[in-house]
């Protein structure tokens, strides 16, 4: 049997095998996805966190694929929330955590880390919140406003490799 890549595995496994590899894929996936946090489960968390503090949920986000995000009032301050419960993602959101540092360090236009915060299962991220739109949903904008955008994102990453 000669090498195949991921993508045409079926063609080149008998059939028997082909199946039982994309449903082990499947199964990978599903129980990936049953490790997410929700969004109800992150709120949650925040309140057990935060006794005393109210904290009401303003909307969902767009967007994001790997961590749930919502952005939430807290205390009366709009607020955006990233929580993750694997670990590798738990260490992705520490990661965004010291990224975003070095950016408002370095003047770069990110929002503004206001906690970090960790339990034994569970890592939140919580940064202010800005305007604007999340950039999946330029995907239906007309071509100037994704042009306009596209440029000031040209803007950011020279300033930022310069």
């Amino acid at each position: 049997m000669r090498l195949a890549s991921r993508w045409n595995c079926a063609t080149v496994l008998p059939r028997r095998q082909a199946l039982r590899a994309m449903a082990a894929v499947l199964w990978r996936h599903h129980r990936r996805q049953a490790l997410l946090m929700d969004s109800s489960t992150l709120l949650d968390w925040l309140r057990r966190h935060h006794p005393g503090v109210t904290i009401e949920p303003l909307a969902d986000t767009l967007g994001g694929f790997s961590h749930t995000t919502l952005v939430v009032s807290i205390g009366g301050v709009p607020c955006v929330a990233k929580g993750g419960t694997i670990d590798t993602r738990r260490e992705d959101i520490r990661r965004e955590a010291e990224a975003l540092t070095l950016a408002t360090a370095a003047a770069l236009p990110a929002p503004r880390l206001l906690a970090l915060l960790d339990d034994d299962h569970t890592t939140v991220l919580l940064t202010g919140h800005l305007p604007g739109q999340a950039g999946v949903t330029l995907y239906q904008a007309t071509p100037e406003v994704r042009g306009a955008a596209l440029a000031r994102l040209g803007v950011i990453m020279t300033s930022i490799h310069a």
